[in-house]
């Protein structure tokens, strides 16, 4: 039987390297993907917190960004046990922009309408309901991730046809 643990703490200076170990990685990802220097790319990669809402009552803060890879969008959670979650960029159908799920209008004011937006992903997932601090924020994210999904998705049809012409 394992026991949980929490992963050791990394020193200041452990983490100053790590820090811009990542910071390459995204560059190199961003440029690979078509958008070096990208204002919503590096709003993404950078993050933000938003209202998780799952009913009237569930509502909950968490830290979203996009990972490094460019391909993975990283959840924090406050549970103890349960791992931080992520989901990959394919998994997306479409971003949404509003109240426009029926969660959304169902657990929402209209007075929120333009800082909500949803994640709806493929197949039989629950769709994700955010709501963010502002407008403009709200815009950002479902900007940046609409063209980050469009990016990813253009240089995956382009190795293919690359590599199966």
């Amino acid at each position: 039987m394992s026991c949980a643990r929490k992963p050791r703490k990394r020193t200041k200076s452990q983490e100053l390297i790590y820090q811009e170990q990542c910071k390459n990685v995204a560059h190199e990802n961003g440029k690979r993907i078509g958008l070096e220097g990208d204002p919503d790319l590096q709003f993404l990669l950078r993050g933000g917190d938003l209202l998780k809402v799952k009913s009237r009552s569930w509502r909950k803060t968490r830290y979203f960004r996009l990972n490094e890879d460019c391909k993975t969008v990283w959840q924090n959670t406050s549970k103890k046990f349960k791992s931080d979650t992520s989901f990959s960029l394919e998994d997306i159908e479409h971003v949404r922009h509003g109240r426009q799920t029926e969660g959304l209008q169902k657990y929402t004011d209209s007075s929120v309408e333009d800082r909500c937006f949803s994640i709806i992903f493929k197949g039989r997932r629950n769709n994700l309901d955010l709501i963010a601090s502002s407008k403009e924020e709200a815009k950002q994210w479902v900007s940046g991730l609409e063209k980050v999904i469009s990016s990813v998705y253009n240089l995956n049809r382009q190795q293919n046809s690359e590599q199966y012409p």
